[in-house]
């Protein structure tokens, strides 16, 4: 899958601001936060040495997998990419404190609106532009495994 530069999204910010104990954190806030450091490794060298192929520890364990499953390294590209976008879907549609809220005992339904909502609008662009991107990336891989048969 083509390697994106400064592709630096913001999901190991949201995976270390939401790193809390839980089955939430289990199964989203540690994924983002594994995602977003493999995506800053990834985009980091890829700038620095001015290339497109670095593949990190992330993206390698989920080609494992696939490979462990007797499929080959492009479904755990195709896998990465995907998860990676629905992280950053997850991201954007989570609930989020209001920035005005304030409680008494603990807070309620109304303190909290969707992540998006609090996200300047040039933010959103780039994230919704890297999705894009990512989502390209996975429609390559398909169709070269549609090209070569496998």
């Amino acid at each position: 899958m083509e390697r994106l530069p400064g592709r630096f999204k913001s999901q190991r910010v949201q995976g270390f601001a939401m790193g809390r104990t839980g089955t939430l954190c289990l199964l989203f806030e540690a994924p983002m936060m594994a995602h977003g450091a493999n995506n800053i490794y990834e985009n980091g060298r890829n700038i620095l040495e001015n290339r497109t192929d670095t593949e990190g520890p992330v993206r390698r364990g989920y080609q494992a997998i696939a490979k462990s499953f007797k499929y080959t390294e492009r479904e755990g590209n195709i896998a990465y990419g995907s998860f990676d976008v629905e992280l950053s879907i997850y991201g954007a549609e989570r609930l989020v404190l209001k920035t005005d809220s304030w409680r008494l005992f603990r807070y309620i339904r109304t303190d909290y609106v969707r992540a998006y909502k609090n996200t300047p609008t040039s933010v959103l662009i780039l994230e919704r532009s890297a999705d894009a991107m990512t989502i390209n990336g996975i429609h390559k891989e398909w169709s070269d495994k549609d090209r070569n048969g496998q």
